[in-house]
């Protein structure tokens, strides 16, 4: 960890939810300023697939 402050970067905290496959929404929302962000800060990135998984709990299949 004492890596990561001696490097005087910003630390980002971000996160998906796991809700179908991958489209141009998810590319302009949030990846395209991942990877902008990708050499400036290091990042930790979350997927909340639980609540993906309870959000489509009718169509389990649009959650893998």
């Amino acid at each position: 960890m004492n890596k990561y402050l001696t490097e005087n970067k910003s630390i980002v905290l971000t996160g998906d939810r796991i809700t179908g496959p991958l489209h141009l929404g998810h590319y302009i929302g949030s990846l395209q300023q991942r990877v902008e962000f990708q050499n400036k800060a290091t990042q930790y990135i979350l997927m909340a697939d639980m609540q993906g998984l309870t959000d489509n709990g009718s169509t389990p299949e649009k959650g893998q």
